[in-house]
């Protein structure tokens, strides 16, 4: 805490200073992963999640068949196969941290927002 943010409190009445105390507190990564399970984008989240899961199991079901083939030209489209589903799985965890990183920008914003409505309630000195 800095000097302005100590003077704020100290301006503040308790019901204002609660209220910023629970703007403050921040949550870890499970708090983030609940809210992107919640709201208007929840759809996306599950979406990317069933992807995930579904190349997941795909991925596993090709490194199977990778591991019994015999002739080169069918692990090779096995091993394409692996790859690909790889690469689809990274996206889906590229995009969803993204999603994480938008909802906390999002909350840090709504915290700005709060203590600017605070200062503006304020009466000037």
């Amino acid at each position: 805490m800095n000097k302005i943010d100590t003077e704020l409190e100290n301006k503040l009445s308790l019901e204002d200073q609660h209220t910023l105390n629970e703007i403050n507190q921040e949550g870890d990564l499970f708090d983030l992963i609940r809210l992107s399970f919640s709201g208007n984008g929840a759809w996306l989240t599950y979406f990317m999640y069933l992807i995930g899961f579904a190349a997941f199991f795909a991925a596993v079901y090709l490194y199977v068949n990778f591991a019994a083939s015999t002739d080169l030209k069918s692990s090779l489209a096995y091993a394409v196969g692996i790859f690909i589903c790889v690469f689809i799985l990274f996206t889906v965890k590229i995009l969803g941290w993204q999603n994480m990183q938008r909802l906390e920008l999002l909350r840090e914003i709504k915290r700005v927002e709060m203590r600017l409505m605070l200062l503006a309630k304020q009466p000037p000195s």
